[in-house]
């Protein structure tokens, strides 16, 4: 069992993918990190003086992190390499008008 985090500015009961920005990091989707620090001050960041930061904890199993199931489609980046500097680079740099042709960056 691995332990990540989510910073928001919200409880969020349920996970919709659909309302995620797009011209992030690693594109539309639902963004969880190890580090609980960071997801503090991303909650933080994201809580306006009406809102309350809050960090979301999830616990996964190991099996969700089984490459070898063939269903699913992802990438792994073990570190900061070039090809994650470019993955982010280009999600970055989309244009609105144009990010429905480029979405998602991968399949």
């Amino acid at each position: 069992m691995k332990r990540f985090h989510h910073g928001t500015n919200m409880v969020i009961n349920s996970i919709d993918l659909g309302k995620g920005r797009t011209r992030t990091d690693f594109g539309k989707g639902f963004y969880l990190g190890s580090n609980l620090g960071e997801a503090r001050k991303w909650a933080i960041s994201q809580s306006m003086a009406t809102e309350t930061p809050t960090v979301m904890r999830y616990v996964l199993s190991d099996a969700v992190f089984d490459f070898d199931d063939r269903n699913l489609s992802r990438l792994w980046f073990s570190s900061p390499t070039v090809e994650w500097l470019n993955f982010v680079r280009d999600n970055r740099r989309r244009i609105a008008s144009n990010a429905k042709n480029t979405e998602p960056r991968h399949d």
